[in-house]
């Protein structure tokens, strides 16, 4: 039902655009067609982070999305000992002699080869990585987060027995020497300190629209905030994750500097996004194909040049 409406939602978004884009400057669509987008933003927002947005004011610590805050604030937080392939096999160990919470679970990922194994069958956890006083801060970590991120949209238990069939903790380097050094001085019984990490996604994507408006106008900034709320890719996650959308900041400020022709600032921020989550690299493909395209005209040209000659 969700889905329906969403892609209800963005059809009539793109319906008036369209046919705003056929009518002569100052007719009274036009002027009235922010006011329109508007409130749209407003009831989706609301539809989609009001009750998040309560949860975090309302409770002790925060609205969390476990399963990712999970893979990332613990993945980042002991990566010098995990590494990328020992997360789910050290937590099973942890969990065990702890309170053993994953005795009903089977299944389990084994990030080495990504299959789906036995639980018995994980390569052993690297315990010898870990101190003493880090192993047992591991171990209080689990327990925590198992006793106080639920997840809301499943069975708690349903939750953890699931979560180690994901593929593990896979950020870049640089991604992981930030998260690291935020997830080690702000520990989980933080609570002020989980409702700013935990949103912090939600707040340096605001600030990013922000900046959209006051370089473009209000119009534009109002359709960002509506794609950023409706998209599949992002809808209900940027509140209660660690970190999970850093790449976006700096995809939107790269392309608001690009418009400042600010390009060394440009640059920085999209080599910075390409370095803390790879993929962003394919959303530059236009700029790629812009500069490509320059020298095969040239080249055509002198070729038609010299053939005339």
């Amino acid at each position: 039902m969700v889905t329906y409406l969403i892609c209800f939602i963005l059809f009539l978004i793109i319906s008036l655009l369209i046919i705003e884009a056929f009518l002569p400057k100052g007719t009274l669509l036009k002027k009235i067609s922010i006011l329109f987008f508007l409130s749209l933003l407003i009831n989706s927002f609301i539809f989609v982070y009001g009750q998040q947005l309560k949860n975090t004011f309302n409770t002790d610590y925060t609205y969390v999305q476990t399963w990712n805050t999970f893979h990332y604030y613990i993945g980042a937080k002991y990566s010098d000992e995990l590494g990328y392939f020992n997360l789910y096999s050290c937590t099973l160990l942890a969990d065990n002699e702890s309170q053993n919470f994953f005795s009903t679970t089977v299944n389990v990922r084994n990030l080495y080869s990504y299959e789906i194994v036995k639980k018995e069958n994980l390569p052993l956890c690297p315990k010898e990585n870990f101190t003493l006083e880090r192993w047992e801060a591991f171990k209080n970590d689990i327990t925590f987060m198992q006793r106080e991120f639920p997840n809301p949209y499943q069975n708690k238990s349903e939750l953890w027995n699931s979560i180690l069939s994901d593929k593990g903790y896979n950020p870049s380097p640089l991604w992981t020497l930030i998260g690291s050094f935020i997830a080690n001085n702000i520990s989980l019984q933080n609570s002020l300190g989980l409702k700013i990490i935990f949103n912090l996604d939600f707040i340096l994507v605001l600030l990013a629209i922000l900046y959209i408006g006051k370089l473009f106008d209000t119009k534009t900034s109002i359709l960002m905030t509506l794609f950023m709320t409706l998209s599949f890719g992002s809808y209900g996650l940027l509140l209660g994750n660690f970190l999970q959308y850093l790449w976006l900041f700096f995809i939107i400020l790269g392309v608001c500097f690009w418009k400042e022709k600010k390009q060394l600032a440009s640059a920085f921020c999209f080599s910075f996004a390409i370095m803390t989550r790879v993929f962003p690299m394919f959303l530059l493909a236009g700029l790629f194909v812009k500069f490509v395209e320059c020298p095969i005209y040239i080249y055509v040209i002198i070729g038609s040049l010299q053939h005339n000659l």
